[in-house]
């Protein structure tokens, strides 16, 4: 048996999947021999929620609490943030150590509430939560949309007087921007700076992001000379949401100085860079300009995906080129691109117009 815990241990660490038979044989030799270490616990739970097996890590994590073995805050924080990064993906539990206390059991993953109960279970058995526990559920309830939850467990930390760090700042910063709710978002930028927490590129790239999406690029340009007043290192994150900002406004004389800008300070423009102003030349009906982008784009060496393609595809189409559309679907099919909903649906719409008749409707 010890082959194969050197074995299922070898399994975890190269993220090989588990045979569920193979593994609870030896996890129940494990704890007959007392040989579970905190740190093969949380391998375990962690290498079974990568392996999206994450019925089989609750159980495993319960199931080690019976037999005497409790997980320590590593392990627990390893299968919130398991069970957190599964998203809205359903899954069904058919067994789990939670029914033996009479307690119901998890059905959907996608619920924050579900991945609380393991958190409220661990602190049942005795186990404190610490700043990492918190920065994992925060940014578990800002990805479901859940901001006003996670600003409490924010508030609580503040309250148990738990040290702050610069990943649950940006978490928060990040949701707010996505919210629209500068406001918040700018008062924890405020916050950070008060306690003495520099603030790195993420959240200056998010309030950036946030600025360009209530369509104020100017108001975002100035955080440009803040960071470079911090010391921070510029990136295409940042010059990029600007780009997008002004072609938005169709202030393409701008966007244009940014590209410039970026040149002098050696940032090259990436794929998305590329895609936005493609994107946004085709918007304002230049497809001339969007054209000697996307050769540009290919003779750098950066390969368009089907994101760039579509932009492309459909400004060809709003000026009557179908069939130059058609033969960047040729090109997309040779580079082995798979087309998505947006590349049939422009194409649909070319030969299916809706009629007048749907129109009055």
């Amino acid at each position: 048996m010890e082959r194969a815990e050197n074995l299922l241990v070898d399994m975890v660490s190269r993220g090989l999947s588990i045979n569920v038979g193979a593994f609870s044989s030896v996890i129940q030799w494990l704890c007959l021999k007392s040989r579970l270490d905190s740190g093969l616990m949380t391998m375990l739970v962690g290498g079974l929620c990568k392996d999206r097996k994450h019925s089989e890590a609750i159980e495993l994590w319960f199931k080690l609490f019976e037999k005497g073995y409790p997980a320590n805050i590593v392990t627990s924080n390893a299968l919130i943030h398991g069970l957190c990064e599964a998203g809205f993906h359903t899954i069904q539990y058919t067994h789990f150590g939670m029914l033996q206390r009479g307690e119901s059991g998890i059905s959907n993953m996608g619920k924050m509430e579900d991945v609380v109960k393991v958190w409220d279970e661990s602190k049942r058995h005795g186990m404190v939560s610490n700043v990492f526990t918190y920065a994992i559920l925060i940014d578990g309830y800002c990805k479901v949309h859940q901001i006003e939850k996670g600003q409490n467990l924010f508030n609580e930390l503040v309250t148990n007087k738990l040290e702050l760090n610069t990943v649950i700042y940006n978490t928060l910063i990040k949701a707010y921007c996505k919210n629209g709710n500068m406001t918040a978002a700018f008062q924890l930028r405020d916050d950070m700076k008060s306690k003495g927490i520099l603030p790195n590129i993420p959240p200056y790239s998010s309030l950036i992001h946030g600025m360009c999406k209530l369509g104020l690029p100017d108001n975002a340009r100035q955080l440009l000379v803040e960071m470079r007043d911090l010391g921070l290192l510029l990136n295409v994150i940042c010059y990029t949401a600007l780009v997008g900002g002004y072609f938005r406004l169709g202030q393409m004389d701008k966007a244009e100085s940014l590209i410039q800008e970026m040149s002098s300070y050696s940032i090259q423009p990436n794929k998305i860079t590329y895609t936005v102003m493609i994107n946004g030349y085709c918007k304002l009906g230049n497809m001339k300009e969007a054209a000697k982008l996307l050769t540009g784009m290919i003779k750098n060496g950066i390969t368009p995906d089907a994101v760039t393609y579509n932009a492309f595809m459909i400004g060809l189409c709003k000026e009557g080129s179908v069939d130059d559309a058609f033969r960047v679907c040729d090109s997309m099919h040779c580079e082995g691109l798979t087309f998505d909903d947006i590349t049939y649906a422009t194409l649909i719409h070319e030969f299916h117009p809706p009629s007048a008749f749907s129109n009055q409707e």
